[in-house]
């Protein structure tokens, strides 16, 4: 048999239901807004970094190991270097060419000794489709993608000859994406922990009202019972005393 549903405890439920699809909907919310002011913060600051590039540093360049002793590349590696230790959050920030649809290294942020450099006219085939299709709409973009270096959250400004209109360059920064993740992650996370604690508080102030409502039940069963028991011992005290006067 199915216990029946009283009203107020459909009332409850109902109002525990609410609060969870309200709490998860507002958790989504903020992950998108997380999302978005990052994804904006990170579009902004790429932007300020390119503008530390010229189309004029860019055509100085070969785009090819030629480049090692090109003074044009090595002012330019050392800008890109120290553009990066002022931006500890971003891994790589590195510029890419594109010739014959394939997108090459020109030059990136890393030392030369380091595990993780590009030299110059270095192949990138792990190139999105994304970056490729920047080269040709003129604008900036942003994606979560991997490469042999890992998974990143990459915003990439495009360096433009402001003589021919011509895309010369696109200038790529990474964040790490788990970081980038697990920040978003937290602000929904707090928002569905808010969520749980409500709901605990109200299945407690259920459970509360349902044990002082047996109580209270207990409590009169017992007064009851109490009054019964009182009202027997009285009936056996006349009958003893009706006993007592008929002997005497």
């Amino acid at each position: 048999m199915f216990k029946k549903i009283d009203k107020q405890d459909w009332l409850h439920c109902s109002l525990i239901l609410v609060v969870a699809v309200m709490g998860t909907a507002y958790a989504v919310y903020l992950g998108f807004s997380a999302h978005e002011n990052s994804k904006e913060n990170l579009l902004t600051r790429a932007n300020t970094i390119a503008q530390f590039v010229t189309a004029k540093d860019i055509a100085l360049l070969h785009g090819s190991e030629d480049d090692l002793n090109n003074p044009a590349y090595l002012r330019l590696k050392n800008r890109l270097m120290s553009l990066q230790a002022v931006n500890p959050d971003m891994r790589f920030i590195y510029l890419n060419g594109m010739k014959d649809g394939s997108m090459f290294f020109y030059a990136d942020s890393e030392s030369a000794d380091s595990s993780e450099y590009s030299n110059p006219g270095q192949q990138y085939s792990e190139a999105s489709d994304l970056m490729k299709h920047l080269f040709q709409e003129k604008t900036s973009g942003f994606e979560i993608a991997g490469d042999r270096w890992g998974m990143w959250a990459s915003a990439m400004i495009p360096i433009i000859d402001k003589e021919s209109g011509n895309i010369v360059a696109l200038l790529g920064v990474d964040v790490a994406a788990k970081k980038y993740l697990t920040d978003i992650l937290i602000y929904c996370l707090s928002a569905l922990l808010f969520t749980a604690l409500v709901i605990l508080l109200l299945i407690w102030q259920k459970r509360a009202a349902r044990y002082v409502y047996l109580t209270e039940g207990s409590l009169k069963a017992n007064n009851l019972e109490v009054m019964n028991l009182m009202k027997i011992i009285k009936e056996k005290e006349q009958k003893i005393e009706e006993i007592r006067k008929g002997v005497s």
